[in-house]
This record gives C-alpha cells, structure tokens and sequence, in this order.
C-alpha cells in the first residue's frame, strides 16, 4: 500500500467543514502506513525489542490531524534510560534516507529524543529558553511503550508546577500567546531581524513561501494553540494531581481538545463560543492549506474575504480574551 493522497483545495469556495475531516483521514491514514513501514523495518533490522523500552510519537501538525504533504512528518522519540537508543534513532535516520533516496521524498525529518528520567521534557531539544510543552503534551503515540507518554505529560506538568523552573517556564508560555496575538492582529512580526508580512488584512491577501511567510498558520493558529496551552499549564499548576491525567486523556486535535474541555465541564466558554472558536480554527487552517497549495503551483499570494477574516480574528480575540478552562 502506498501513501494516501492529500485531498488538495483546489476548490476556492471549499467549505471548511468539508476540508478539515479530508485532512484528519488523510493524516490518520499517513501514520498507519507509516507504523507498518517503521514496524517491518525495525523487525528486518532485528531491533524490534526495541519497542519494550522506547515509544515513537509525531507531534505537531502531524499529531494533531491537520498537516498537509508540504512539510515531513516529525518524530519524538521516548525512553527512560535505554542503553541503545543512539543505534536505535541512526536507523531511523537510515530509514527516511533511504526511502528519500528511492522515493525522492523522506517520510520524517527531524528526530527529536527525550529520556524521561533526565531530559528537561518542556524544552525543545533541551535548549534553556526554547520552551514548547506543546511538543509534548499535544504528541500522538505511534509505536511503542504508551506509558512513556503519560509518564513524559507529568513531567512537562511538574516542570511548570513543583521544579525550579515553574515560574519561568509558564512566563515564556504566556509571552509566547502574547506575541501570537500581537502578529494575529497586524499579520505580521519580525523574523530573523526582517519583518515578515503573512497577510494583509487591508488588501485581503495571505503569503506564503515555506520560509518565513506563513500564511494564516502564524497568525490566529499559532495564538489559539498558544492560549491553550498557558490554560492547560495553569490547570496543571492550580490542580498538580488530576491535571497531568486531565491532560494525557486530551485528544490532540484543537477541535477535539476544546469540545473535550466542555464534555468535562471545566469550560469557561458557552456551547455557542465553543463551536464558534472550533470553526474559526478550521477555518483558518483551511486558508493556510489553499495557500500551501497555490505556492505549489508557482504562486505566493492568496486572496481572502477581508470582512469575513477580520470578524473571525475578532471573534477569536474576544473569546480566548479570559481563561478558556475554569480554575
């Protein structure tokens, strides 16, 4: 079997309605191809006892159904204390080097590895000031020791409650929500000393160059993720014993994670703003698809509703404005 075909939106009156589940399948489908790949290689490989001491998870865009074939799959891989893990992740390396050679594509890029007995699992590859729990607890287990991810959810939750590093850690968080809703007000934010226009809402166009453009994904996506995570570690910190499982039991998937929030009745929104927050998501996901797909095809501008983007902007703004998750 081969890998699933992306549902392109080539239509420009595609409803996001219909879009976003096309997406979810497609991703959904992509990791069961891709864990029957990983699963026959590591056997071939004699490494399959492997999977008693690690878990491989995806996370990012790819754990939460909504990444499209421009960019390759990510991989974090988990472990508490195993001897071989450094032999283990050179043949995953091997793996996607080898699949790229034969099919001019790899199937991951980068492999991130926590040990989660002495990794500061709040840090992308342990780098102080890089902070991203979201790497974490928005993570989809693949293959492998699942209790290693609940274990690595506790961590990140402690590291923003009991450590030393409590408070600077959930200060980043909410600057990082700070900054995303400052760029998606004006679409804008300086990158690399250089400001990168992602869209205009004046002229009603989006850029996209798969560098530093991106589209509609940093401006109300990157916030609203953003939002969530300061009020999922603000739970964890105000509720140290039932906020870990609270988390680790969350579908990764924004939709998802909000009408979780509801089902467990610890939201601050109404029905209405719950639904309202989930389509302005997905609608916005879809526009940074349609602009994936234009660029393509050779083309770096996509036009939008100026009206019907700036009342979904506003809408997000004044929703997210208060906590989303009682305390």
């Amino acid at each position: 079997m081969g890998l699933p075909k992306y549902p392109y939106p080539v239509d420009e009156d595609i409803d996001f309605r219909d879009f976003t589940p096309q997406v979810r399948v497609y991703n959904q489908e992509l990791q069961k191809e891709i864990v029957k790949r990983l699963q026959r290689f590591l056997e071939d490989e004699e490494k399959q006892d492997a999977l008693n001491h690690v878990l491989i998870a995806t996370l990012g865009s790819d754990a939460r159904l909504e990444k499209g074939p421009k960019s390759t799959m990510e991989l974090m891989v988990y472990h508490k204390g195993y001897s071989d893990i450094n032999a283990l992740v050179l043949a995953l390396h091997e793996f996607t080097a080898e699949r790229e050679e034969k099919e001019g594509k790899k199937l991951f890029s980068a492999v991130e590895v926590k040990d989660t007995s002495l990794d500061r699992l709040s840090l992308y590859q342990n780098r102080e000031g890089r902070v991203f729990p979201g790497r974490v607890i928005e993570g989809r287990p693949l293959l492998g020791k699942e209790d290693l991810f609940d274990t690595a959810v506790r961590t990140v939750c402690s590291e923003f409650t009991t450590s030393r590093t409590a408070k600077s850690y959930f200060d980043a968080l909410k600057t990082q929500k700070r900054m995303g809703r400052k760029r998606m007000l004006v679409g804008s934010n300086m990158i690399h000393g250089e400001q990168a226009v992602h869209y205009n809402l004046k002229e009603g166009c989006a850029y996209y160059d798969g560098n530093t453009r991106g589209s509609f994904k940093y401006g109300p996506i990157r916030f609203l993720q953003a939002a969530l995570l300061v009020d999922l570690m603000r739970y964890a910190r105000a509720f140290p014993k039932k906020g870990p499982v609270f988390i680790a039991e969350m579908p990764s998937n924004i939709a998802d994670r909000l009408a979780y929030i509801e089902t467990n009745r610890v939201s601050n929104l109404t029905s209405e703003q719950t639904r309202d927050l989930a389509n302005c998501y997905q609608y916005f996901l879809l526009r940074y698809h349609q602009s994936q797909a234009r660029y393509n095809r050779g083309l770096s501008v996509t036009e939008f509703d100026r009206a019907e983007v700036k009342e979904r902007i506003g809408a997000i703004d004044k929703i997210v404005k208060d906590p989303i998750i009682k305390i």
